[in-house]
């Protein structure tokens, strides 16, 4: 289902899409478009699109190329996750 959904394939995109969006949430779901729980999320996500229109935008990014899951390495780097309590 990510078919339906736009993709995103470059870290610059990812950037641009948050940055350039003002009025909305930006979800990205980052996985491989081939996972079976991926595929899941992203039947749940094509089935709220018309609900969230109003106040969120949906994106999907396909970490199987090399672009980018570099960027998401990055991302941990500068944004690391807290450690659960």
């Amino acid at each position: 289902m990510s078919y339906l959904l736009p993709h995103l394939s470059t870290g610059w995109a990812v950037d641009q899409a948050i940055l350039n969006e003002e009025d909305r949430v930006v979800v990205v779901r980052f996985g491989h478009d081939y996972d079976a729980v991926c595929m899941e999320m992203d039947e749940v996500l094509c089935s709220i699109v018309d609900d969230v229109k109003n106040f969120a935008v949906l994106y999907v990014v396909d970490i199987s190329g090399g672009s980018p899951s570099s960027y998401c390495r990055r991302r941990r780097r500068h944004h690391p996750r807290t450690p659960p309590a």
